[in-house]
């Protein structure tokens, strides 16, 4: 009977004790809410950003709904003791120089650099994606340099970029290494006596300003009137159904060439575009590995390294210089 007595004390003291503990961890937990409503939201965001990464929602206008793609389906990484980002249309082309930097040690320092490229497909999704990776940088990055954006789309947020007083760059565009050369190679076509009405094709009027600067200055002269002989200058990568049988094309991609964009140019048409470069090339003589895993088969548009290359040289500099300053 003792002993029976014993353990229905023992028995109402634990539960006694656990009931204690608990209402005095409830009190903790709702003093705590209460001081700071947003800790938890904060921690949450925290969290589910440099857990997860950032998201692109895109919308399906067939079936009226929204897509959201995970990091791993648009941002390619190279690690790196400091990390940039890049946000373009030819993500392999960028690492592609970063990778160079790094493998020639510009920087004459024992660390290197990393990049996340962050590949843009729609204009809708820029400004979303851009502040969502600089909550990405301050939150989950211990050394973050900036970030990068194409030429057109960061003109298309300047406005912003302005307002964040972040470190945001322009790649600068290539279309100041393409035009030149697309106009003086229309400059040696072998024109004869003729003259011919020039309509020319672009997506936007940055494109079509930029090609007649560069064509005033091979001392070209464009127009458009009504004539037997029709020249069309296509840029881009879409196809216009409009031309007339007996027109002249010359196609002028300015970004990596799809197969069946060639194959749906009329007969006879000319194509002026930039080969692209096989990354399988870069360590063919040698017996030991310089391509990052990200870049292996693939390749990069030589117009596009250019145009990267010249700020990250400048960025290289300043990085040196501050680090033989400290």
């Amino acid at each position: 009977m003792k002993s029976s007595s014993s353990i229905s004390n023992s028995s109402n003291n634990s539960t006694t004790a656990m009931q204690n503990e608990t209402t005095t961890t409830t009190t903790t937990t709702t003093s705590s809410t209460t001081e700071d409503p947003t800790l938890y939201e904060t921690t949450t965001a925290f969290n589910d950003i440099c857990m997860h990464g950032i998201q692109a929602i895109v919308p399906n206008s067939e079936e009226d709904l929204t897509v959201v793609k995970s990091e791993e389906e648009f941002v390619h990484t190279i690690e790196g003791d400091l990390m940039l980002s890049v946000m373009t249309t030819d993500p392999v082309s960028a690492m592609f120089v970063i990778n160079r930097l790094n493998v020639a040690n510009l920087l004459e320092a024992d660390f290197e650099i990393g990049i996340r490229a962050i590949t843009l497909s729609s204009d809708h999704l820029l400004e979303n994606v851009l502040l969502q990776e600089i909550k990405y940088q301050q939150q989950c990055l211990t050394h973050a340099i900036g970030i990068f954006i194409d030429y057109d789309y960061y003109k298309e947020l300047e406005s912003l970029i302005s307002d964040l007083e972040y470190n945001i760059w322009p790649i600068p565009s290539i279309r100041l290494d393409l035009f030149p050369k697309v106009a003086h190679l229309l400059h040696q076509m072998p024109w004869g006596d003729k003259i011919a009405s020039v309509e020319i094709l672009t997506e936007n009027l940055n494109v079509y300003n930029d090609f007649m600067d560069a064509t005033r200055k091979e001392e070209m002269c464009l127009m458009h009137f009504k004539s037997d002989n029709n020249i069309y200058i296509l840029f881009g990568n879409k196809m216009v159904s409009h031309f007339k049988e007996n027109g002249t094309i010359f196609a002028v991609p300015t970004e990596r060439v799809e197969r069946h964009f060639i194959l749906d140019l009329p007969n006879k048409s000319y194509i002026l575009m930039e080969n692209e470069i096989d990354l399988r090339v870069v360590d063919k003589n040698i017996t030991q590995m310089t391509l990052d895993e990200p870049l292996i088969g693939k390749t990069i548009l030589p117009s596009r390294v250019l145009a990267f290359a010249r700020p990250i040289v400048e960025l290289a500099r300043w990085l040196k210089s501050s680090l033989t300053k400290n």
